[in-house]
């Protein structure tokens, strides 16, 4: 008979849970700032295959293990192929997310993936899934939309002024990238809730998703960008792409360890929060990001937004399924992937 846990041991796996969830959203601000670093020297469609290769091969190793241990290995075909097209769309989420850093940069493009990708899940799960829809959801959602306005105003401002001065077409198409990075990220975590069976493990889902990102970009990179130049990467620029894989990789495992003892709803609050907070920190005081106050507002309105949306979600015991739209955003992810 198992016995119920004391006060003392509920509170150091809370301690611990928490310590995972922390390090986790380190993790994915880390994988961040490697795709900032090389979002604007290098395509955007290259850095997300080579950054979704690192989990293809540590999970497809994994995966072929399993098999050979005759254990499931991967899940119904019906399934796989579901995953492979929510996976399509995922990618070119990234590829939107990575594009819009070089244009925005990285605390304009991560708050605003963030945001979108929470007020979208929560339209997406009561139109697809039928979820309820609570009125400070509403209200959360209705702050992250004036943080977006708030971020126009003051992007476009922003890159006027800035050393190299973009275009307003520009800087509405970098932001416009960024809600659309969002929202595919939405779709995914949907798509996996409406899809995938509890019988389905968590890396299945995280190696089918990052396949597309090889399978279906890379010979896109190929046929675009031509062998020769993707051959001229700089081993510097190639490095932190897979740096960036191996943090998306980590950041993953960190949250499965941080749901089996922490709600979602906290998790939720701590990592999207602290991710978005400290990715905006860096972005403008290490990259030297332009920011006026509309960008500052926006940052504000949308982290009031994660976090009210995050405490309307109900408390819900974390499941297998739950451990992978953390990873992709979004990854990822963000994602992420």
């Amino acid at each position: 008979m198992t016995s119920e846990p004391t006060p003392t041991n509920a509170s150091s796996l809370l301690k611990a849970g928490t310590l995972f969830c922390v390090a986790s959203a380190v993790a994915y601000t880390a994988y961040n700032v490697c795709l900032r670093w090389v979002s604007s020297q290098c395509d955007p469609t290259w850095i997300n295959c080579v950054q979704s290769s690192v989990s293809v091969a540590v999970f497809g190793a994994y995966l072929l293990w399993q098999a050979a241990r005759r254990r499931p290995a991967l899940p119904p075909w019906i399934e796989v192929a579901a995953l492979l097209t929510i996976g399509l769309m995922t990618q070119a989420g990234n590829i939107l997310f990575i594009w819009s850093m070089s244009v925005v940069g990285v605390a304009v493009t991560a708050t605003i993936q963030t945001g979108v990708m929470l007020a979208a899940s929560a339209v997406l799960g009561l139109i697809v899934l039928g979820e309820r829809v609570s009125w400070t959801q509403v209200a959360a959602i209705g702050l992250i939309t004036f943080s977006v306005v708030s971020f126009g105003m003051g992007a476009q401002s922003a890159g006027e002024t800035s050393a190299d001065p973009l275009s307003s077409s520009v800087v509405l198409w970098g932001l416009a990238a960024a809600m659309l990075a969002g929202l595919a990220f939405a779709v995914l975590t949907v798509g996996v809730r409406k899809t995938v069976t509890g019988h389905t493990s968590p890396e299945a889902v995280v190696f089918l998703i990052n396949l597309m990102g090889v399978v279906a970009m890379g010979p896109w990179c190929v046929h675009r960008l031509g062998l020769d130049t993707l051959r001229a990467t700089d081993p510097r620029d190639l490095g932190v792409m897979l740096a960036a894989g191996g943090l998306n990789l980590i950041a993953f495992l960190l949250v499965t360890k941080s749901l089996q003892t922490i709600s979602v709803v906290r998790f939720n609050v701590l990592n999207n929060g602290l991710t978005t907070a400290l990715t905006a920190a860096i972005g403008i005081a290490i990259f030297a990001e332009a920011w006026n106050t509309p960008v500052l507002l926006g940052i504000l309105l949308s982290l009031a937004g994660i976090v009210v949306i995050s405490l309307a979600a109900p408390e819900t015991p974390a499941t297998s399924v739950d451990l992978v739209p953390t990873v992709e955003a979004e990854t990822c992810e963000r994602k992420s992937s």
